[in-house]
């Protein structure tokens, strides 16, 4: 598996995390926020829970370690879009 394969598999396990903890008027509700967020570096999975620990878990999940942060970029970018950023 290469990186963005590996990438893509821990952004959906963090995906499939947060569907599952939130619910949906709490993930509609991130996602707009997110949407009407001037700043790209905010994400408002923040406002729910800790996103962070919920990523590490995503790797953990999925092998991986979740000290590369060229990794963990990658899946923060890949869930984007799922959060809502544009």
């Amino acid at each position: 598996m290469n990186r963005q394969e590996k990438a893509a598999e821990i952004a959906q396990s963090f995906q499939d995390k947060l569907s599952y903890w939130l619910d949906r008027w709490e993930l509609q509700e991130l996602r707009n926020r997110n949407a009407k967020e001037p700043n790209p570096y905010v994400c408002h999975s923040h406002d729910y829970l800790d996103a962070n620990d919920t990523m590490a878990e995503a790797f953990d999940d999925c092998g991986a370690d979740y000290g590369d942060e060229e990794l963990w970029s990658m899946a923060w970018d890949l869930s984007a879009k799922f959060l809502g950023h544009e």
